[in-house]
């Protein structure tokens, strides 16, 4: 569907280049003084590129850190295809892999683009929850482990409301692994979006005792999950258990009014 409209575009209102991007996904550029999210250096970048029969290839992404601001993991898997004017013919789903219908080579350029997959932990599970709600009515911790173990639909969210907000955060403090590329923010700063809600609120506390605290408040969540499930389980087993009793006290009865019958 999108490589048609691409297609269309191409004969009624072409481009010079297209993008297929999400909505919480921007574009930069690699340049030799660092990475830039100026339209001029964008655009000087894409130059050499312009008319190009290969399907085009965004060099890396930055998954932003939602705990830290300006720190981003660089990822080179599954690099996103972009086409210039007049060679799309056909993509698949997530934007990864493409064909040219003017060509089959396949040329990495210096286009980048930030992603802002994660979210604040309130934020995180609020989403998870509504991608399951077509498939899961139960949110139990009992319930979304049965539907994790299953690998089922849009499993992975089930996996991130079973994770604790110690856990979720505590991931994003690591040291390790982190880029610092300021140039993005600084941007969205320029032309005036508002970007603090994508980020975990800061804490009063010193993050030492703010950890300890998140850490006793998860422990003591999934002791309470934990102490719900066997109730849960205990409660089942008692309903069992008296419906077989009543039924066996019934049986008598039953064979007598038949047999008074």
């Amino acid at each position: 569907m999108i490589a048609n409209f691409i297609q269309r575009l191409d004969h009624s209102n072409p481009f010079d280049f297209y993008f297929l991007l999400d909505c919480d996904e921007f574009l930069a550029c690699q340049t030799n003084s660092g990475i830039s999210c100026q339209r001029r250096d964008i655009e000087r970048v894409l130059q050499p590129c312009i008319g190009s029969r290969d399907v085009l290839l965004i060099r890396h992404k930055f998954w932003h850190n939602p705990c830290r601001m300006h720190l981003y993991s660089i990822t080179n898997s599954s690099p996103k295809c972009f086409f210039a004017q007049g060679a799309c013919d056909s993509l698949d789903h997530g934007y990864h892999h493409a064909k040219s219908r003017l060509g089959s080579g396949e040329t990495i350029t210096n286009i980048i683009y930030f992603e802002f997959h994660y979210k604040p932990y309130r934020l995180h599970r609020i989403s998870s929850r509504q991608h399951l709600s077509c498939v899961v009515t139960d949110f139990s911790r009992r319930s979304l482990q049965a539907y994790q173990k299953k690998q089922d639909f849009n499993h992975h969210c089930a996996e991130d409301l079973l994770e604790g907000k110690f856990d979720y955060v505590r991931r994003f403090l690591d040291p390790q692994g982190w880029e610092r590329a300021p140039a993005l923010l600084a941007e969205f700063n320029r032309i005036g979006i508002s970007y603090a809600s994508l980020y975990e609120p800061k804490s009063l506390l010193p993050q030492p005792l703010q950890l300890s605290l998140l850490r006793i408040r998860q422990s003591v969540m999934h002791r309470v999950d934990e102490l719900n499930d066997l109730l849960y389980r205990g409660a089942r087993l008692i309903f069992r258990k008296t419906s077989w009793l009543m039924q066996r006290s019934l049986q008598p009865l039953l064979r007598m009014t038949r047999f008074g019958g």
